[in-house]
């Protein structure tokens, strides 16, 4: 009796794994997908004929460039030694239309490293700003802009 209930224990381990490792298999090839997209998206956008380029120092000591294709409607934007904020505030992008209507562009981990983020389409925005925010971002700016970088003209 006791061999059954271990056989049955070590049967319920091995599907208990099993099942693990195909869940984590999937969850592999989502991410490693993911990324191929990005890279892709990127890659569209950095070799785009009409991609411009605008580079900016930052007033937190870093810097920042932001690459536009009109054509694509895409941008990214890439930074690189973002001062560390506490826990409870984020840095947050914003795309800045005529008229000053705002909107959110997404936001950024405050990391030394170099990083690259994909943005929204920016329609018609002519520019793009950086503030720090709190943690889980605004529906608005809430201060004012770290740096503003022009965008080309549609």
């Amino acid at each position: 009796r006791m061999l059954n209930l271990a056989l049955a224990a070590c049967l319920a381990a091995a599907a208990a794994f099993g099942g693990l490792a195909a869940w984590q298999h999937q969850e592999a090839q989502q991410t490693r997908q993911a990324a191929d997209s990005r890279t892709a998206d990127f890659a569209r956008l950095l070799s785009a004929p009409d991609t411009t380029f605008v580079r900016q120092d930052v007033s937190y000591g870093g810097t920042g460039t932001v690459a536009v294709s009109r054509q694509l409607d895409q941008a990214a934007y890439f930074c690189e030694d973002l001062a560390p904020l506490p826990p409870d505030r984020t840095y947050q992008l914003w795309y800045i239309a005529p008229g000053n209507h705002v909107r959110s562009a997404g936001l950024l981990t405050a990391r030394t490293a170099l990083q690259a983020v994909s943005l929204p389409p920016p329609g018609a925005a002519d520019s793009l700003a950086i503030t720090v925010e709190p943690g889980k971002g605004s529906a608005e700016p809430s201060g004012n802009p770290l740096a503003t970088w022009p965008l080309p003209a549609a």
